[in-house]
């Protein structure tokens, strides 16, 4: 059942609109590491100046095409470049990989995440555009709160599956 009211914006447009959570796109290679929590730290050229959020839910770029998990963070960040090369273990990369990514800078935006939590029902982006406009990020979005709520029930982190609040039941 589609909603039929004007659908809202799944990025906060304002400061009154945010929620605690962000989400990230990943490359479709991290779904099985993301999956059995493999690793502990996510480095990234971009990640929010506001550095208070306290969820990060995994977009699966294609050929998954959803949100398929969310990890709570524990701290956002830069470190310099030699920091990020001795974590490779936590990054989940080969030294070789971190530095190809780095590409000479002196410091790269990084993710403390532990907690992971694996969607239920994973939420492909045609099923969150039945309820939100969303499309997923190149680096970061910030979710607004309906959008936090919203894909939370859709993926089962609220325990709400099926989607009871969205009125989906049979």
């Amino acid at each position: 059942m589609k909603m039929n009211a004007e659908k809202p914006e799944a990025k906060a447009l304002t400061l009154d609109e945010r929620s605690n959570a962000i989400i990230v796109s990943f490359d479709s290679k991290w779904h099985q590491p993301f999956l059995n929590s493999e690793f502990s730290v996510v480095i990234r050229k971009r990640v929010p100046r506001d550095r208070t959020f306290e969820w990060i839910y995994a977009h699966i770029k294609s050929p998954i095409g959803a949100i398929c998990g969310r990890a709570r963070i524990k701290s956002i960040g830069t470190m310099g470049a030699d920091q990020a090369l001795s974590l490779y273990k936590s990054i989940n990369l080969s030294k070789d990989e971190i530095a190809e990514y780095i590409s000479g800078e002196d410091s790269i935006g990084f993710y403390a995440i532990d907690q992971y939590d694996i969607a239920i029902n994973p939420a492909n982006t045609e099923l969150i555009n039945d309820y939100l406009k969303y499309s997923p990020p190149q680096s970061f979005t910030i979710l607004s709160t309906v959008a936090k709520k919203t894909i939370d029930e859709i993926c089962g982190f609220d325990n709400s599956f099926p989607l009871k609040a969205l009125n989906l039941e049979a």
